[in-house]
């Protein structure tokens, strides 16, 4: 099972928040960083917190066709994941280009309305068993 947390929830208590990752960790959960690169934390804190994953924003996947800067931005995200053995799901893929680029860059997994819209858990539950 994988617990999902944004940059604000962990450096609002550092140590706090470090604590409380070992002990989820010890668990058996698995950590995401979710919306990265969109807050205000150092990169510093990807070498102290026991992460397992980096979600990519929407925000550097909604123009990565058109704006080489995102493109740019959304590559090294990917490559420093990587180095730092994390998985890494690229959030808000809408297309098929979008999907095919991220890929390419060597994203993991992709989420997005590409997939699926938001479903409640009844018609989730449909859904797998399709």
């Amino acid at each position: 099972m994988q617990i999902e947390l944004t940059e604000s929830v962990l450096l609002d208590n550092v140590e706090h928040s470090l604590e409380k990752m070992q002990h989820l960790k010890s668990k058996g959960f698995t950590i995401a960083l979710d919306d990265f690169g969109t807050g205000f934390a150092s990169l510093h804190y990807l070498t102290v917190f026991p992460l397992d994953t980096l979600k990519v924003d929407r925000a550097f996947v909604i123009n990565i066709i058109e704006d080489k800067r995102q493109f740019a931005i959304a590559k090294a995200i990917v490559n420093l994941a990587h180095d730092l053995d994390l998985i890494v799901v690229a959030e808000g893929i809408e297309t098929e280009e979008q999907r095919q680029v991220l890929f390419d860059l060597g994203c993991d997994i992709g989420q997005g309305y590409l997939f699926s819209r938001p479903v409640s858990p009844a018609e989730l539950t449909i859904l797998l068993a399709a």
